[in-house]
């Protein structure tokens, strides 16, 4: 749904309520996809004021058949909330792709998705909820003013109908995840180095012997063997089975914090209210020190290892649980914080580690179906986060900083040797140029969130945070590098090179999901891509390059395909620019084309003129040789 009066649209969000609130009205049982949870409760909530305002009794009584489903709610809530859904009971449910997949959600009649869900076989899965067997059904896409989302809009037919599926990525070779793969292969067989590389990739024989080290794996020789490294009698691997998996997954990817041994809680009481209620949950690290006497471990005597590897063949008997219980399929963070309702110490939600910064900070809004809470507490070593009700004239957002170093270049990938007319060449303006992928460490540091009014969308007051040091997270990126004569371009037509850059790497980053399979979120804590963001005051010297990283520790795979597609995604980020038809004074460009809603510095340093130019001058560099 693209509405083209510029300035007078009202907000996605509002709109998929409205939309929401008229079918349930009406008696159409409706689902309400959303990317990001908090826009879920967003849209549950602008719905049930809707109906709460109506004359008519029998849409009021709409109000109680509505709810939100989402991740990090409490297992028996979500199987209620299932239930009511399955028999019947509920009009409307707002959820996020929690209810995309693996659910038989029955019969309903329309589906609504507050933005394109990143791929077209995401669309399609979230669309085949409603109108099952012959009935007819209702589906509505509400378009962010994004890049990606105007583009599906306006041209359907390439993007969504009789398009090929994008490409599938993966990074099999992370490390944050094939630890976890070849844990759980273990359990079920032995790894054996020779073998197994086959299935695990080159990385495997470095991370079994990091993963030996810290006692995960056990060592061991078939019955009757020689003495290690005689022939045929290659080591066996197998997983501990006296290690406590729930402690030992989330110690092995502790945050940055508790490496540093930073302990401490953050209180933010509200006016009026008193001491905590509930006590703070007792410190669980003494009981880890027991784990150093396991069989395995730096602390355990030959005779107890020589005990367990002679009992190896008993070793999944002795596992109460597969390791496979305990790792996250839809995160790769493992620890999740607590919310607490103070009132009653009730845990009402869970929020994954990684996102726990920009949702559950002292002082931050917080909803949950339907009602808003405001948080007080905040403890980051016993990961909890007490919450109390409140109805405040705002929300919250917060305000971050993030730095991108690369520390480590692949091969390349493509060359390109396209020059401007009267270039000469030497080695100093006509260095290749190459799209390229690497490792890259990002700092992301929480300093300030802004109270922003519900009613006008004006920052009423920004609050300074002290929270602990910066979170580093490794990642992938892919990027090209600006030759210099492309700088020197932009001075020659008076445009901002750096505001270019920055709407360029905008633009690359909201086309990416047109090709490969990821997302691209409004929301910067669980996106699949983000980009290098100047701030407006910052004096610091930034390369003059075009990067896009993945917000997944240790990547997905996205960068290395990225880079090998990188003529066509700079070619498709140069169409979207074009076709926008924006035109400001300020050349600051527009949603629809080089801002971006999850821009952690608000936008303020671009330049669409420069960004085009940019864009122009890198699709010429490298389509040159194809």
């Amino acid at each position: 749904l693209a509405l083209r009066r510029r300035n007078r649209r009202r907000s996605p969000h509002m709109e998929t309520a409205h939309l929401l609130a008229q079918l349930v009205r009406f008696g159409f049982k409706t689902i309400a996809f959303c990317k990001v949870r908090k826009v879920c409760e967003i849209v549950l909530e602008r719905a049930q004021e809707m109906l709460r305002k109506s004359k008519w009794k029998r849409d009021r009584e709409c109000i109680g058949r509505m709810k939100s489903y989402r991740a990090g709610y409490q297992l028996e809530q979500r199987r209620r909330i299932e239930k009511e859904l399955f028999g019947g009971r509920l009009s409307g449910v707002v959820a996020t792709s929690a209810l995309e997949l693996g659910i038989d959600v029955g019969s309903l009649d329309a589906s609504l998705h507050l933005g394109f869900p990143g791929s077209v076989s995401s669309f399609f899965q979230q669309a085949g909820r409603c109108g099952r067997g012959k009935a007819d059904s209702l589906t509505i896409l509400v378009g962010y003013g994004s890049p990606l989302d105007q583009y599906v809009v306006q041209n359907p037919e390439s993007t969504v109908f009789g398009k090929a599926f994008p490409s599938a990525v993966v990074d099999p070779e992370n490390p944050f995840i094939l630890k976890k793969h070849v844990l759980c292969a273990s359990f079920e067989d032995p790894i054996r180095l020779s073998r197994d590389a086959l299935y695990f990739g080159g990385m495997l024989p470095g991370v079994v012997q990091d993963m030996e080290e810290k006692g995960w794996l056990r060592r061991f020789h078939l019955p009757g063997g020689a003495a290690s490294g005689a022939a045929g009698q290659e080591p066996l691997f197998r997983c501990n089975a006296a290690v406590r998996w729930e402690k030992e997954l989330r110690q092995a990817h502790a945050s940055q914090h508790q490496k540093n041994n930073f302990r401490g809680a953050y209180n933010h009481p509200l006016p009026g209210s008193g001491p905590l209620t509930s006590a703070t949950p007792a410190d669980s690290r003494a009981s880890d020190a027991s784990l150093g006497s396991l069989p395995g471990r730096a602390g355990a005597s030959r005779a107890e290892e020589a005990e367990a590897r002679a009992n190896i063949q008993d070793v999944a008997l002795e596992q109460v649980r597969s390791p496979a219980f305990d790792v996250a399929l839809r995160n790769i963070n493992e620890k999740e914080y607590q919310v607490i309702f103070k009132d009653t110490g009730e845990v009402i939600d869970h929020v994954d580690e990684g996102r726990a910064f920009f949702e559950v900070y002292p002082g931050a809004t917080y909803l949950q179906q339907g009602l808003r809470y405001v948080v007080t507490y905040l403890d980051i070593h016993d990961l909890v986060a007490y919450v109390e009700r409140c109805d405040p004239p705002y929300y919250t957002s917060q305000a971050d900083h993030r730095e991108v170093t690369v520390t480590h270049i692949f091969p390349p990938a493509k060359t390109g040797a396209w020059l401007p007319d009267g270039a000469r060449g030497d080695t100093k303006t006509t260095t290749a140029v190459r799209a390229r992928h690497g490792r890259v460490m990002v700092t992301t540091s929480v300093f300030a969130y802004h109270k922003i009014s519900l009613k006008t969308g004006n920052v009423l007051e920004t609050v300074p945070l002290h929270l602990p040091p910066p979170i580093q997270m490794q990642t992938k990126a892919f990027w090209v590098d600006i030759p210099p004569w492309v700088q020197l371009e932009c001075r020659k037509r008076e445009r901002d090179f750096k505001g270019g850059v920055h709407g360029a790497a905008h633009v690359l980053a909201a086309v990416t999901p047109l090709r490969l399979l990821c997302d691209r979120h409004a929301d910067l804590a669980t996106e699949d891509l983000a980009t290098e963001c100047p701030n407006v005051k910052e004096n610091v010297r930034r390369p003059s390059r075009i990067l896009v990283y993945e917000s997944q520790k240790g990547g997905l795979g996205v960068s290395m395909m990225g880079s090998l597609i990188m003529p066509e995604l700079i070619s498709l980020a140069v169409s979207v620019v074009k076709s926008c038809p924006c035109a400001n004074e300020d050349g600051l460009g527009c949603p629809e084309c080089i801002q971006s809603t999850s821009c952690p510095e608000y936008n303020e340093v671009l330049d669409k003129e420069a960004a085009l130019l940019i864009l122009e001058c890198m699709k010429k560099i490298l389509t040159s040789n194809s």
